[in-house]
């Protein structure tokens, strides 16, 4: 206690710093996977080799790659590519088209086997800039796609 008439002690005490808690294993291993995830659609943080080939071909042209999963007996996805894919498609973008039954391996790369069509907007330098799944009429697909 401070003499009688002199100044009152601090009574707050400087608290030592906090020591930032390190994540578990299992939460560094969760944060690569969503990272992963985010910027390439697959699991191990790399595109599949045959879209590989394709986004080598659209940086070459310095063009966005467009992505489509499909199925021969999805109605919808015929339906999308008749209305959709046809004359009005955009030039400038690059077109890779999966077959899901004869390219199984490349839509289970993605994850993504049941739910077509799927479509996804790839920069040249492979980043996922847009993702989506099911039918879009045109007005509404073109408007997704910024065009």
């Amino acid at each position: 206690r401070a003499p009688y008439g002199a100044a009152a002690w601090p009574t707050t005490r400087k608290q030592p710093p906090q020591r930032k808690k390190k994540p578990s294993s299992a939460q560094v291993r969760q944060d690569r996977l969503n990272d992963n995830l985010k910027r390439t659609g697959s699991m191990n943080g790399k595109h599949h080799p045959k879209v590989v080939a394709a986004l080598r071909r659209a940086k070459a042209r310095q063009q966005p790659l467009f992505l489509l999963f499909t199925s021969p007996k999805c109605k919808i996805c015929r339906k999308m590519d008749i209305e959709v894919m046809g004359r009005n498609f955009p030039r400038n973008i690059q077109v890779y088209r999966s077959n899901t039954r004869r390219e199984p391996e490349v839509a289970d790369h993605y994850m993504l086997t049941p739910f077509i069509p799927h479509y996804k907007l790839i920069s040249s330098d492979g980043k996922i800039l847009k993702s989506n799944t099911g039918y879009s009429n045109p007005e509404r697909f073109f408007r997704w796609l910024g065009w």
